[in-house]
C-alpha cells in the first residue's frame, strides 16, 4: 500500500458551479484499488466580492483507477442564500491518496491494448455522438441517466497496435468487475472479438466492441466497475485496468391496470384476454427494455363488455369514435388512481388503419400487439407521434410532434442515437431504425423520447436527471467530451403531480356553430398527471355565487380532435373544483358561448348483502331525495394502497357486485358512490366488511419471451402493488441459477427438468415449479403447481 498526497486549486469563477477539476497521481505499478480522502482546505468568496451569508458550500475528491495512475476528481462551490453561483469565488482542496499496487511478481500490463472508453446503455445512450450527429443534436458521453433495477449494458471500447512487436491477436475477450462497496462480482463477456484501432470501431457493429450485461439485482446505487481485457489465446497477460463510476436512479415504474375487454361489435363475440395471456405478451418485455422504467406492473386486471365500431379508415383523422369512447370508459375505470389504465381488445377485429389509441393516462389496442402498447402507453403518458415526412415510407398519423429533433441527416422519425439491448446484445443503428412512437419500423427508443418519458415517472428517491448528469460528469476523467450542463436541461420537466386535489372530471363538446354539449360530469379526489397535447382558444371558468372566478383552465384536445378548423372539439379534462363553485362559464377567446348553474345533488343511502357462493358483494343504494332525475352513478372502491379505484363505468344503474379478491387480506374495504346530474357531485361513502378474513389474491405467471429467449415472471394482485423485493431461480438440484424478474436460457440445462423461482413480498415467500424444456431452437416453460400456501388461484398456465 502506497500514499501520495497533492492539491487541487480551484480559480476565480463566478456564474456556474461547483467546479470540477481533475488530477493524475502516478503510482510505480498498476493500482489494483485507490481511494482519496480531504486532509485540508481552502475556500470563500473572492475579496473582490465583498461579504456575503454562506448558503451553499460542496467539497469532495473522488478516484479512478488508469493503469499505474489515479485520476483524483476533486469538486468545489460555494455560493450564498440567494440560489445562483452569481459571486466570484475560489479555493484548494489537499488531499492523500491511498494505493494498493499489483504485486511486483505480476506480469506487466500489455502494451498493445488499451481501453479508451465505456459507454453505459440500457436502451440508448449518447457516446461519441459527435463523429454522426449534427452539433445541434450532439450530447456528452453517457449523460443518458440510468435506471435502478433495469438490466445494464456495457460496451467496452479497445485500442489494439498490431504493429507494437507482440504476438499477434485474433480473439479479444476480458472480464468486467463489478463492486458496489458491499459485494464483488465478475462478469463475463456477451462476446469476443476481433480488435482493431479505436478509430476503426464502428458503434453500429455489436462485434466492435467487448459489450457485457450488469443485470438487473445488481443495478442499485453507485457501482464501481473495473475492466480488463486480454487474448484469448493467453488470458494471463492483461491490459490496464480500466475503471468507472456508476449511479443509477430509482425511479417508479409503469403502473398498469389491465382491461380486458370482451367484445361484441362488428357482429363479433370475441372473448376478453385473459390474464396470462396479456402479461405473456413479448411487448411488456419490449417495453421494459426501451422504457426508462424498472419493471411495468400490473396491479391489477378487470374484463368489461364493449360493441362499439371500432374500424377507422384513415389514421390521419386520429383515432376513430369506436376507440375513443372505449377511452372514455377507462377513465372512469381509472378514477382517482395515477395508473395508467390500458384496455387490451381480443385478436379478430377490424380496426382500419387504426391500431390503437391513447391519451389523458388511459390506452387501448390489441394485446398481441407487439408496438402497439408501447406506442399507445407512451400517448397514454402525452407522447405524440414522431414526425413522419414522406408518407411513402412512413405512416403518416395525426397529432406529429414538432418538438421532435432531427438527427443529423437520418430520416425524420430515426431512433438518432445507437440503441442497445443489454438483455440480448443487439445494437440498433439510427440509419435503419425507427422511434416506437412512429408509424416506421423496425422499432427502438430515441433520446427524445426516452428522456421524455423519464420526466413522467418521478423519482422514488435519490438524484434527479440533472444532478445525475453533474456527476457523470465529475466522475469522467476525458472532460473535454463534455459540453456544458444547460444542454441537458432542454428535456422536458416532469410533468406528473403528486398531490390529492378534488378536480371536476369535465366532458365537453363543442361543434362548429359553438354549440356546447356538457355530458355528465363527476367531482372526486385524485392524483392527476398535467400532459396535455393541443392547446385551443377556449378556456373554461368556475366561479363562486358572486361570480367570483375560483379557477380558469385552457381547453385541450386529445388526438386529432382539435386539428386545424374541425370540428365538433371534444374535451375531457380535469379542472381544479372548489365546494364553493356554483358556475361554469366556457369562453371562446374573449366570447362566452356557454353558461351553467351548478345544482346540488343528494347523497345516497347505501346497503349490502353477502353471496359466499359466489364470492361477491351486492351492494344497491337510492338517492335520498327523488325530486332529481337523470342521475348517473360511478362506484369506487380502495386498494390496500390508498388508491380509489373505478368499479366499473357510470351508468344509471343503483346496483354492483364486488368480487371478493378486490379486499385481498382485508375483512373490510371502502367504497364511495358518486351521484351526479352534470357537475355537483355528491360522495357517499361505505365500508363493505365479510363474514371471515380474504384470502389473498396474487397471481404468479411465467412466460418465454421467444424475442429475447428469457423466461420472465410478473407478479399480480387485484387489491395492491407487488414489487417483489426478491426474486430468486434454483435448478433441479436447488441451486440457484439466476436471480432477478427474467431468468437467460443458458442457465438452464438442455432437455426437460424442473426449476422453481421463489418470490419475496412484504416477508412471504411465494414459490412457482415450472417444467422447462430446452433445446438448441427454443426454450418453453409452464407451471407445475400452486405453491404450498394456497396463495396463487388462477389454474396451471402454459404458453
Amino acid at each position: 500500500m502506497e500514499l501520495r498526497t497533492s492539491s487541487i486549486n480551484f480559480s476565480k469563477v463566478r456564474g456556474s458551479g461547483p467546479q470540477i477539476r481533475t488530477t493524475s497521481i502516478h503510482f510505480p505499478r498498476e493500482v489494483t484499488l485507490a481511494t482519496a480522502g480531504i486532509i485540508g482546505y481552502t475556500v470563500g468568496f473572492s475579496q473582490d466580492t465583498g461579504d456575503h451569508h454562506l448558503g451553499n458550500l460542496k467539497i469532495k475528491v473522488e478516484t479512478a483507477i488508469d493503469g499505474d495512475l489515479v485520476n483524483v476528481t476533486g469538486t468545489l462551490g460555494c455560493r450564498d442564500w440567494s440560489g445562483d453561483w452569481d459571486d466570484n469565488y475560489e479555493g484548494t482542496i489537499q488531499f492523500v491518496v491511498v494505493a494498493e499496487l499489483a504485486a511486483l511478481t505480476d506480469p506487466r500490463p500489455r502494451g498493445d491494448l488499451s481501453i479508451t472508453g465505456m459507454e453505459f446503455n440500457q436502451a440508448t445512450q449518447h457516446f461519441r455522438s459527435d463523429r454522426h450527429l449534427d452539433a445541434a443534436n450532439v450530447m456528452p458521453d453517457n449523460t443518458i441517466p440510468l435506471i435502478a433495477r433495469k438490466d445494464t449494458g456495457v460496451r467496452v471500447y479497445i485500442d489494439y497496435d498490431a504493429n507494437a512487436g507482440l504476438p499477434l491477436i485474433n480473439s479479444l475477450s476480458g472480464f468486467l468487475t463489478v463492486n458496489s462497496g458491499f459485494t464483488s462480482e465478475t462478469q463475463i463477456p456477451l462476446n469476443s472479438i476481433t480488435p482493431m484501432r479505436d478509430n476503426l470501431i464502428d458503434r453500429g457493429q455489436v462485434n466492435h466492441t467487448l459489450n457485457f450485461t450488469i443485470p438487473e439485482n445488481l443495478c442499485q446505487g453507485e457501482l464501481t466497475l473495473q475492466c480488463k481485457v486480454f487474448d484469448t489465446a493467453n488470458t494471463v497477460l492483461l491490459s490496464r485496468m480500466f475503471e468507472r463510476t456508476i449511479i443509477f436512479q430509482e425511479h417508479e415504474p409503469v403502473r398498469m391496470h389491465a382491461v380486458a375487454v370482451h367484445y361484441t361489435g362488428q357482429s363479433l363475440d370475441l372473448a376478453a384476454p385473459t390474464l396470462e395471456q396479456i402479461t405473456g405478451d413479448p411487448a411488456f418485455s419490449f417495453m421494459e427494455v426501451v422504457y426508462p422504467v424498472p419493471e411495468v406492473l400490473i396491479t391489477g386486471y378487470q374484463i368489461i363488455d364493449y360493441s362499439e365500431d371500432m374500424r377507422q379508415a384513415n389514421i390521419q383523422d386520429g383515432c376513430g369514435d369506436g376507440y375513443l369512447h372505449l377511452l372514455d370508459k377507462l377513465r372512469d375505470l381509472r378514477g382517482g388512481s395515477s395508473d395508467a389504465y390500458f384496455g387490451f381488445m381480443p385478436n379478430g377485429f377490424d380496426g382500419g388503419q387504426v391500431g390503437g389509441c391513447g391519451g389523458g393516462g388511459v390506452a387501448a389496442g390489441p394485446f398481441t400487439g407487439f408496438g402497439v402498447l408501447t406506442q399507445e402507453t407512451g400517448h397514454a403518458y402525452g407522447r405524440n407521434h414522431a414526425p413522419c415526412d414522406n408518407s411513402t415510407r412512413c405512416g403518416n398519423p395525426a397529432n406529429q410532434d414538432s418538438n421532435y429533433p432531427h438527427y443529423a441527416e437520418f430520416a425524420s422519425d430515426s431512433i438518432g442515437e445507437y440503441g442497445f439491448n443489454p438483455r440480448t446484445g443487439v445494437v440498433f443503428a439510427p440509419q435503419t431504425n425507427f422511434d416506437f412512437m412512429s408509424y416506421s419500423g423496425p422499432i427502438w427508443v430515441s433520446p427524445y423520447t426516452y428522456m421524455g418519458l423519464l420526466n413522467s415517472f418521478p423519482l422514488s428517491s435519490g438524484l434527479s436527471s440533472e444532478t445525475f448528469s453533474m456527476r457523470m460528469e465529475e466522475k469522467s476523467n476525458t472532460k473535454s467530451t463534455f459540453q456544458p450542463l444547460q444542454k441537458i436541461s432542454t428535456y422536458p420537466n416532469n410533468m406528473w403531480t403528486r398531490k390529492d386535489a378534488m378536480q371536476l372530471y369535465l366532458w365537453l363538446t363543442i361543434d362548429r356553430e359553438r354549440k356546447v354539449t356538457r355530458e355528465v360530469s363527476f367531482v372526486f379526489s385524485s392524483q392527476r398527471n398535467n400532459e396535455q397535447e393541443n392547446e385551443t382558444n377556449f378556456t373554461v371558468e368556475i366561479q363562486d355565487k358572486d361570480g367570483n372566478v375560483l379557477t380558469c383552465q385552457t381547453l385541450y384536445c386529445d388526438c386529432s380532435e382539435c386539428k386545424g378548423s374541425c370540428f365538433p372539439k371534444k374535451f375531457r379534462q380535469f379542472i381544479p373544483y372548489y365546494e364553493t363553485s356554483k358556475k361554469l362559464v366556457v369562453y371562446e377567446d374573449e366570447n362566452i358561448i356557454y353558461e351553467e348553474e351548478i345544482i346540488e345533488v343528494p347523497k345516497v343511502k347505501i346497503e349490502s348483502g353477502i353471496d359466499e357462493k359466489r364470492k361477491q358483494v351486492k351492494v344497491h343504494w337510492k338517492p335520498l331525495d327523488d325530486n332529481i332525475k337523470d342521475l348517473w352513478y360511478l362506484i369506487h372502491w380502495q386498494d390496500t394502497d390508498g388508491q380509489w379505484r373505478g368499479l366499473d363505468i357510470r351508468s344509471t344503474n343503483t346496483e354492483a357486485l364486488v368480487p371478493f379478491s378486490l379486499f385481498g387480506k382485508r375483512k373490510k374495504m371502502p367504497i364511495r358512490i358518486l351521484c351526479s346530474a352534470g357537475i355537483y357531485t355528491s360522495i357517499t361513502e361505505y365500508t363493505l366488511e365479510l363474514a371471515n378474513e380474504n384470502e389473498d389474491d396474487v397471481h404468479v405467471i411465467v412466460s418465454e419471451n421467444p424475442q429475447s429467449g428469457l423466461i420472465s415472471i410478473k407478479v399480480v394482485s387485484f387489491n395492491k402493488t407487488i414489487i417483489p423485493s426478491d426474486i430468486f431461480w434454483y435448478g433441479e438440484n436447488d441451486n440457484e441459477i439466476g436471480r432477478g424478474r427474467s431468468l437467460h436460457p443458458g442457465k438452464v440445462n438442455n432437455g426437460e427438468g424442473i426449476i422453481k423461482v421463489s418470490v419475496l413480498h412484504n416477508g412471504k415467500k411465494y414459490e412457482e415449479n415450472i417444467m422447462a424444456n430446452k433445446t438448441k431452437e427454443a426454450i418453453t416453460c409452464k407451471k407445475l403447481i400452486s405453491n404450498s400456501e394456497k396463495l396463487i388461484s388462477n389454474k396451471q398456465q402454459s404458453k
